[in-house]
């Protein structure tokens, strides 16, 4: 099994969190992965989409295209 080294202070802090909440380390530090790949994605996804905005060209297509499938949803009932 893989070993990753805490320094002692996060040591400290991996054990007081699993002492409150009652799950194991291997568990809270899951759980702590978990959320840092979801930061991860989300600020990735505002990323792109602030570099797609900044290109007006791209950022026009983009919302041609949202417009297109507002009409297409509004025509099935989809959304509103």
């Amino acid at each position: 099994m893989p070993v990753a080294r805490l320094s002692p202070e996060d040591h400290k802090r991996l054990q007081r969190l699993a002492e409150q909440t009652g799950k194991s380390q291997r568990d809270v530090l899951s759980c702590a992965l978990d959320i840092f790949e979801r930061e991860q994605f989300f600020e990735s996804l505002d990323a792109g989409f602030a570099k797609l905005q900044a290109d007006p060209a791209a950022w026009a297509e983009e919302l041609e295209e949202r417009a297109a499938w507002d009409a297409t949803s509004s025509d099935t009932g989809i959304g509103g």
